[in-house]
């Protein structure tokens, strides 16, 4: 019997396909808009995985040496494959943040995780966690992530009334509208037991667990009420003893996300790591 052909490396281009996003931004940019699936390795179990996003290419010819690539993680949209940005006409809210980025002369790729628009499920929060900050706001998301890698979670542990009921539409819509109508004691552990299994799992997932091979922006707006500012106070903290290079901005009255208020400091931020200058450090 044939061996089965390897794995393509990480990273390796799959397909490619052009698109158009309707976007009176970006066709006054003319830039190009390219739909890509690549290879990659599953932050579940390191086996290789199919992955989609979007390249953003600026108008006109490249600087010497290449366009500047800035790599975009997009914040919550969901877990079923109609949440993924690159299917999605508006890149589901994230083209404000892309295209100041293009604007100014950089390329940029834009992944849509694992799982999202191509097949397997989507891990929310385990390859590409925000750490667990945001479990407050985005509780069903967590669980339907913490049950693909521990199966014996039971979802009527930490949930109960609309949400648990909506518990299966993750899989078919983006965030469920039961979850906006739900409330607060629909999202209480069932027991002191669930929740310390909960909280052990989490720490997984939890950031920072090494140093960071390059320097941090880290914005926080102090108006956050689905990333507590005290929370990301915590983890910048925990960067700061491991070592690593952090710039933090806590913008006064902010609410979530934080990049509104803190796009011009990102923006210059990113700019001088270009141009090799050295970032100022809040530790």
């Amino acid at each position: 019997m044939a061996s089965a052909a390897p794995a393509p490396e990480p990273g390796t281009l799959l397909d490619t396909e052009r698109v158009a996003l309707p976007s009176e931004e970006l066709e006054r940019l003319e830039a190009t808009v390219t739909r890509v699936t690549y290879s990659s390795r599953s932050g579940r179990d390191d086996s290789p995985v199919a992955v989609s996003g979007l390249v953003i290419e600026p108008v006109g010819q490249p600087p010497p040496g290449g366009w500047p690539v800035v790599s975009y993680a997009h914040g919550t949209t969901g877990v079923a494959d109609a949440c993924a940005p690159s299917g999605s006409p508006g890149m589901r809210g994230q083209l404000g943040v892309v295209l100041p980025l293009v604007e100014r002369g950089y390329l940029v790729t834009a992944t849509d995780y694992e799982g999202l628009g191509t097949p397997g499920a989507h891990p929310y929060l385990q390859p590409v966690s925000e750490g667990r900050s945001v479990i407050d706001a985005f509780y069903p998301l967590v669980l339907h992530s913490l049950q693909l890698r521990y199966p014996a979670l039971d979802y009527s542990d930490y949930l109960s009334g609309r949400p648990l009921a909506a518990m299966d539409e993750l899989e078919r819509s983006c965030i469920p509208a039961a979850f906006g109508q739900a409330h607060v004691s629909d999202f209480v552990p069932s027991s002191p037991a669930a929740l310390t299994r909960a909280q052990q799992w989490l720490e997984e997932f939890a950031l920072p667990q090494r140093r960071a091979a390059g320097p941090l922006f880290v914005a926080a707006g102090t108006a956050d009420d689905i990333v507590p500012v005290e929370l990301v106070d915590e983890g910048v903290a925990a960067a700061c003893e491991l070592g690593d290079v952090v710039t933090y901005r806590r913008y006064s009255g902010a609410g979530h996300p934080a990049l509104p208020a803190a796009a011009d400091d990102a923006l210059a931020w990113i700019a001088d790591r270009f141009a090799g200058r050295p970032p100022p450090p809040t530790c």
